[in-house]
């Protein structure tokens, strides 16, 4: 028996996407109650690959999905532990979060994919996407292309054209689903209803007022100018195999690093902002005729948290104490992990 409605969040990707499922988890039994379910049967990375074809360039690393056999196995189980899920709650609604649906389906025929596999157990799909102006978009990216091991050589070298490109992004998502069914909103504090993610999700998603909520404590994300080149230095020694590290010692180092040096995001220059966000306005512009005059507009033209030149020495000189940093960094880390 189908459900009533589906509710699939697709990021995109640096809008506060955890924020939202850390939420989501917290309140799991008391959403269930108010007959919303929180569904878990798709991990992240196991929904792109229930969506991909050959020649499974995502499928195949992550799972050994190299073969259409292997494919049709993979869909059949996952598939398999969503109907249980779904069997075992009464609800009359779902929802689904997943940013990696922005960040790793570009192809239409993924997206029909998913599509075709979701209308098999509701009635009705709502997608909900956010938008976050692509310059602030960009500098948040940093720090996670840094968490992923990467030595990125700076905040707007990469104008993923996917990525960044909101107008093809909703287009794809808005053909498929029909544009009556995706719900667009932006990513920022002026356009969040009552000025909160929490409170401007729920009430797009339509979660019932007044069951209980409860807020989750919020994170403090800032990648401060000193983790950024401890975590830089971190990457270098290991892609040059002077470190031996397993990923998930890296992430707990990375997380103890985040508590001893906090501080502010480093910003690049004013202009270089600027001109990264202007590559977008052809594309931001067609997005905001698309979604009509109701909408309001879609980014506003404060960039003065940006510095009118970006101050290269103190980068440097951070960059010179992070190599000798991460000895004792390193030294206190193992020391603190064999007692424990």
């Amino acid at each position: 028996m189908k459900k009533n409605t589906l509710i699939l969040h697709i990021g995109t990707a640096k809008t506060g996407t955890t924020s939202i499922q850390d939420f989501l988890t917290l309140n799991r039994p008391k959403l269930k109650e108010a007959g919303v379910l929180y569904a878990t049967s798709f991990g992240p990375a196991k929904l792109v690959a229930f969506t991909e074809g050959e020649p499974w360039t995502f499928a195949k690393p992550k799972f050994g999905i190299d073969s259409t056999e292997k494919q049709d196995n993979f869909r059949n189980h996952l598939e398999q532990k969503f109907r249980g899920e779904l069997n075992d709650n009464g609800c009359r609604q779902a929802i689904i979060s997943n940013e990696l649906l922005h960040a790793r389906i570009s192809n239409p025929e993924q997206i029909r994919s998913l599509k075709t596999m979701l209308d098999n157990y509701f009635l009705s799909i709502k997608v909900i996407v956010y938008f976050r102006r692509q310059d602030l978009m960009a500098v948040s990216r940093y720090s996670t292309a840094l968490i992923a091991g990467y030595l990125p050589s700076g905040h707007f070298n990469n104008p993923d054209k996917h990525y960044y490109d909101f107008f093809a992004i909703y287009q794809k998502w808005a053909n498929c689903f029909g544009p009556e069914n995706v719900k667009a909103r932006m990513f920022s504090k002026e356009h969040f209803i009552n000025g909160n993610l929490i409170d401007d999700f729920c009430a797009v998603a339509n979660i019932p007022e007044n069951c209980g909520l409860v807020i989750p404590e919020r994170k403090n994300e800032a990648f401060s100018l000193d983790l950024e080149c401890l975590v830089f230095e971190l990457n270098l020694r290991l892609k040059e195999g002077k470190l031996n590290m397993t990923p998930a010692t890296k992430g707990k180092l990375i997380e103890t690093l985040r508590k001893q040096f906090k501080g502010s995001v480093r910003y690049p220059s004013r202009q270089s902002a600027i001109n990264f966000h202007q590559l977008f306005t052809p594309s931001n512009t067609a997005l905001q005729k698309q979604l009509g005059a109701a909408m309001p507009p879609l980014f506003n033209d404060d960039f003065s948290m940006y510095p009118e030149r970006e101050d290269i020495g103190l980068l440097q000189e951070r960059r010179l104490w992070a190599k000798k940093e991460l000895d004792d960094v390193l030294a206190t880390y193992y020391e603190k992990s064999e007692k424990e």
